[in-house]
């Protein structure tokens, strides 16, 4: 096969690497909880008098799911135990993402919330703390200890992916991907594009996954939208993801 001179850039690790986070969090989840059965569920609903904490509706039978308070990804950590699990309008659910109930129910901006005063929302949200302390479910503790552990891991299947992917590529007689780019920096200068645009992550919102940043599609995407730009101040920080990816 003759050799090949195309560069294999911009490789998406996330999907594997966001499986591999939920099913660490689900395993630990089942050491500390076991499985979750239908009366355990019950409880839920019966601490909420059988209503959605986020919205107050009652809970039709088809029109809920079963929600994270503190979402299961890398960001947040949280974990498929009574204390972080509620039954909830399909809606409200749609509407929450991967955000925390937290700021979720004190988003002030969202329409969902429209007629909804900010007071009742902070009731509901006292419940909620009300319902995680009982189950003795401490998400910031839980959170401290789980995080940075995570994060090593989230880094190590990226490099495994990595070397798997170039194995195969110098098989085929093609170029080997791009040198690994440090991904944190990169994520804190697309941090400061957002602090110059407060709707830069809105506009490349679909290079964010589970509250994840795919940092170097999201820069590559970056460098080619902004090739016009005059701005010094955004000028600079384009500059600099350049070298990063470079």
């Amino acid at each position: 096969m003759a050799k090949q001179t195309k560069v294999v850039t911009g490789v998406n690790y996330g999907d594997v690497q966001n499986i591999a986070i939920r099913n660490i969090l689900t395993s630990i989840s089942r050491e500390i909880e076991g499985r979750i059965n239908e009366q355990k569920m019950n409880e839920i609903s019966e601490f909420f008098e059988q209503k959605c904490p986020y919205t107050g509706k009652d809970l039709k039978p088809g029109e809920y799911v079963a929600d994270h308070i503190i979402p299961q990804n890398k960001k947040h950590c949280g974990l498929n135990v009574i204390g972080n699990l509620v039954y909830v309008d399909k809606e409200a659910n749609s509407k929450k993402h991967d955000r925390t109930a937290e700021d979720f129910l004190l988003d002030d901006s969202l329409a969902f919330w429209e007629g909804v005063p900010r007071s009742i929302r902070e009731q509901r949200l006292e419940k909620i703390k009300e319902y995680q302390h009982k189950y003795d479910y401490d998400a910031e503790k839980l959170t401290g200890i789980i995080r940075p552990l995570l994060e090593k891991m989230y880094n190590d299947v990226r490099k495994e992916q990595e070397n798997r992917i170039n194995e195969i590529l110098l098989a085929l007689n093609m170029h080997p991907l791009r040198s690994e780019v440090d991904s944190v920096k990169l994520e804190k200068e697309l941090w400061a594009l957002n602090d110059l645009d407060p709707d830069f992550f809105t506009n490349y919102s679909e290079y964010i996954e589970n509250g994840e940043i795919q940092a170097i599609e999201m820069a590559e995407a970056v460098l080619t939208d902004y090739e016009d730009c005059d701005d010094p101040d955004i000028v600079k920080v384009l500059d600099n993801i350049f070298k990063l990816l470079n």
